[in-house]
């Protein structure tokens, strides 16, 4: 999301919201907008499943509200989660500077910043097959 956010920055257009960004990174993935979907709303079912059972862990209630899959005075805006999401990489990569050398180079991973600016479309209308969760 972050490197999806830059480039959609240098690109001069608005992010994306979580939602929509979730839609397309699977997108890119299965190869199919259907599939891509049904993969979002397979999460947004299991949000509201933990809510129902009150099994909604701190993290769970968190991603919720950053897909703004919450009541309305809970969602946390966009601008909000790039803040976090800017902090957290802040954070990782200060970790992994001060860890030794030796570690570093056997624990890197090889992932890319993949991204894409935003298509213009939105990816609402599957997501009125799921009822958004009580509060």
């Amino acid at each position: 999301k972050i490197a999806a956010d830059a480039e959609a920055d240098c690109a001069g257009i608005p992010p994306r919201d979580l939602i929509d960004f979730l839609v397309e990174h699977y997108l890119e993935n299965l190869g199919s907008l259907r599939l891509a979907e049904q993969k979002v709303v397979s999460i947004l079912q299991c949000i509201q499943r933990s809510a129902a059972r009150g099994t909604m862990t701190p993290k769970i209630a968190l991603f919720a509200r950053f897909l703004e899959f919450c009541e309305y005075e809970q969602a946390l805006p966009l601008p909000f989660l790039s803040m976090v999401l800017h902090a957290k990489r802040h954070a990782q990569a200060s970790l992994i500077r001060q860890r030794p050398e030796s570690e570093r180079t056997a624990g890197s991973s090889g992932r890319s910043a993949a991204g894409a600016a935003s298509k213009g479309k939105r990816t609402d209308s599957f997501i009125s097959s799921v009822t958004p969760m009580p509060s």
